[in-house]
């Protein structure tokens, strides 16, 4: 049985076709573009069942930004995978990364950059075969040989646009013991579930008003187990080819905290506009980049929104000025850190901030989460102009930065 057909056997393809794929090359220029078989199957050993999640390995292939010019995955004996993508962008044109069964399991990546072609190894073992595909990029077994099984996946591209959404409910214990994902679309289907959630306590927590006339929630709940420092938290919505995508991660923050011996079951839930498309959920799980603030302040002299990366000492300080004018410029190695920065703008009252909750490396990029707030209905608040902001230092990284951003209403 093909590689390709025993993974449909064990993961849901939902939406995948079989397509033609673009050559490869490594700067883009060296192969031109054909006609590719659906799949190609290269050599024969009879490998044990795939457990590759393709669908993961799909999701980030179609989230890379810079891929118009070629796209491609290989599945390599059943258990590993090999990306090669191409695109017209400046200072990342292109790459190739080598990878175990998982998104998570870098084995080698090369690409172009910033500072010229980079190839790196965190896995010294798999060095001398990405090397020879690297060399191969034109040929159907990426010039590994009848030793090796190599299958092409196809996959069909999806444009998806960001959606907002606001925070609804964030919880280390709830009553729902078992890890699942919901989409609730009406308020009898709300009322329930938030029962289940609020089971055990007492009195129970009032149940947020949602107005499912132009709002549906989505929930993630992690599942009972753990110490008290695991948490859930929706990352990114996307909506696009008649789908919503609701991207999560699961951490564990025992490192960073002082965890309660407790059990936990986190859950996290969402508003989002209201649809009828298919709401699909995807666990990240990040690569979370430690990041160092610099300042956080509610007397930014930016009035305007904005969100700012300087990767340079230059653009360091023209930030540092629009944002905080005399005050002593912080050091920075831009050779080892970048700068990242959140700006609300001008608010009207002192209930409003903002934070930069996480950044993280996945799908091919950085991602920064951030949490707004703003006061709820009858919350009292300081009378007095803001302009939040929050500026921190993090590893650098050539990676395209994306925001995101939710509103945490404050009772």
């Amino acid at each position: 049985m093909r590689i390709l057909e025993r993974m449909i056997g064990a993961v849901p393809l939902a939406g995948v076709v079989l397509l033609s794929s673009c050559g490869g090359g490594g700067d883009g220029a060296r192969l031109p573009d054909r006609q590719a078989s659906p799949a190609v199957i290269v050599g024969q050993p009879a490998p044990s069942a795939s457990t590759i999640p393709a669908e993961l390995f799909f999701t980030r292939a179609r989230e890379e930004v810079c891929a118009n010019t070629r796209n491609r995955l290989f599945v390599i004996d059943g258990k590993q995978v090999f990306w090669d993508r191409a695109g017209t962008c400046a200072d990342n044109s292109y790459a190739q990364r080598l990878y175990g069964a998982t998104p998570d399991a870098l084995l080698c990546e090369a690409g172009d950059s910033i500072m010229g072609p980079r190839i790196s190894c965190s896995d010294v073992g798999a060095r001398a075969m990405f090397d020879t595909i690297l060399k191969n990029l034109g040929s159907a077994d990426l010039g590994l040989g009848s030793a090796h099984t190599v299958e092409l996946l196809s996959f069909q591209p999806e444009k998806r646009e960001p959606v907002a959404f606001t925070q609804v409910a964030e919880d280390a214990f709830s009553g729902v013991h078992e890890a699942k994902t919901v989409v609730v679309r009406d308020e009898a289907a709300w009322s329930s579930l938030w029962a289940a959630h609020s089971n055990g306590r007492s009195p129970a927590p009032e149940r947020p008003r949602v107005d499912f006339g132009s709002k549906m929630l989505v929930a993630v709940f992690g599942g009972q187990g753990g110490n008290g420092c695991r948490q859930v938290r929706i990352d990114k919505v996307m909506a696009g080819s008649g789908k919503v995508v609701v991207s999560f991660d699961e951490r564990d923050l025992a490192t960073f905290a002082v965890c309660t011996q407790a059990a936990s079951a986190p859950m996290a839930a969402a508003a989002i506009p209201r649809s009828d498309a298919v709401v699909e959920f995807v666990n990240i799980n990040p690569v979370q980049l430690a990041f160092r603030e610099l300042d956080r302040s509610s007397r930014s002299l930016l009035v305007q929104p904005k969100n700012m990366v300087a990767r340079d000492g230059a653009a360091f300080a023209a930030l540092w000025a629009e944002h905080g004018g005399a005050m002593p410029l912080p050091q920075v190695d831009f050779t080892r850190h970048m700068v990242i920065g959140v700006f609300l703008g001008s608010r009207e009252n002192g209930c409003h901030s903002t934070a930069i909750d996480s950044v993280v490396r996945a799908n091919g990029k950085i991602t920064v989460a951030r949490t707004d707030t703003a006061p709820g209905p009858g919350v009292m608040c300081t009378l007095a102009i803001v302009h939040p902001a929050h500026i921190v230092m993090v590893e650098r990284s050539e990676a395209p930065v994306e925001f995101t951003s939710q509103v945490k209403v404050l009772k």
